[in-house]
């Protein structure tokens, strides 16, 4: 449960460090535009990660994404601090927005596949409560 709780968690700190981000770096203006490309970018995304799941199985895939994506914000961050540079901005808002979206789905599938019906009754009204808890901390 405490999964569920930290996933939404940082989806929350995630969208909230994105738009700070954003509109520190660039006029509000530009924001509808940015919605607009990473909604485009989304959809591929989706895609993508979509037919990885269904041919590897979210077991697989759901972890390896949720580890790369660590990574790479690891890796973004560290750069962003080192400079703030407009295109790094960017990338992470767009990054921020699929990459925790997906994530949290990732989290969702790869329950989907663990749980058994019977067993999902037990489990699944604490899951929903924690994943509340996760968004209101986060």
């Amino acid at each position: 449960m405490g999964a569920a709780a930290t996933s939404v968690a940082g989806l929350t700190v995630g969208k909230a460090t994105r738009d700070t981000l954003f509109v520190a770096t660039f006029p509000v203006e530009v924001l509808p535009y940015a919605l607009l490309l990473t909604g485009i970018l989304s959809a591929t995304f989706v895609s993508g990660y979509t037919k990885l799941a269904a041919r590897f199985s979210p077991r697989v895939v759901a972890p390896l994404f949720s580890l790369a994506f660590a990574l790479f914000l690891c890796l973004a961050t560290a750069l962003l601090v080192r400079e703030k540079s407009r295109v790094i901005v960017s990338v992470l808002y767009v990054a921020l927005t699929v990459g925790s979206s997906l994530t949290v789905s990732g989290f969702w599938s790869l329950l989907s596949e663990m749980i058994d019906v019977r067993s999902a009754r037990k489990s699944l009204g604490g899951l929903t409560l924690m994943s509340s808890v996760g968004g209101f901390v986060g």
